[in-house]
């Protein structure tokens, strides 16, 4: 994106540098985000390896 002179995605797509619901709701999208991730790391080679 950079070589294409787009500063962000969230620019391109609402012209915006900020989402309105971000500076509220950042941190905890985040933490919710990094649990689910974690969650499916965790889950699959769990489950795997009881089959």
């Amino acid at each position: 994106m950079f070589l294409t002179g787009i500063s962000s995605l969230t620019h391109l797509l609402t012209g915006r540098d900020e989402l309105s619901f971000f500076p509220a709701w950042g941190g905890w999208l985040s933490i919710v985000g990094f649990a689910a991730l974690a969650y499916v790391l965790i889950r699959i080679p769990t489950k795997r390896s009881r089959a």
